[in-house]
């Protein structure tokens, strides 16, 4: 799945929609009107759609979360490889299943040599199935 940045910042019906879990004034996504993304995994938290994009300024990336709403969808198709578990409630999230496994994100962050080479592949499959020849 492909999608590219239309907004940097939800309007304010955009805000009010995605309620407790956007902060106006205290969150920013660090994205780029324009630019394009693969997304690594999607979510369902209180009604409102959010993926999991990934940082390219950082080796071998960070993932982090912004809302769907910012961005219009370049490539619907998603992975074969993605998952769908319930989290909690109605919450939904769609990943990679190695993506679930319990601080994959914080380990990745550090660095941890498992998670980041796991990543790595993760990476390279969704760039692949993406038609994208190698990943940033």
């Amino acid at each position: 799945m492909i999608v590219r940045c239309v907004a940097e910042l939800p309007s304010s019906s955009q805000a009010r929609a995605l309620g407790a879990r956007y902060r106006p004034g205290k969150q920013a996504f660090g994205i780029i009107r324009g630019q394009q993304y693969v997304v690594f995994a999607v979510r369902a938290l209180d009604g409102q759609l959010w993926i999991d994009i990934m940082d390219d300024d950082l080796v071998p990336g960070y993932l982090f979360g912004a809302p769907l709403c910012l961005f219009e969808l370049v490539d619907c198709r998603v992975s074969g490889t993605w998952e769908l578990h319930l989290r909690s409630g109605n919450d939904y999230e769609m990943a990679p299943p190695s993506l679930f496994r319990e601080y994959y994100h914080d380990d990745l962050f550090e660095g941890v040599q498992e998670v980041v080479d796991d990543f790595l592949e993760v990476r390279r499959r969704l760039y692949t199935e993406a038609g994208i020849e190698s990943g940033p």
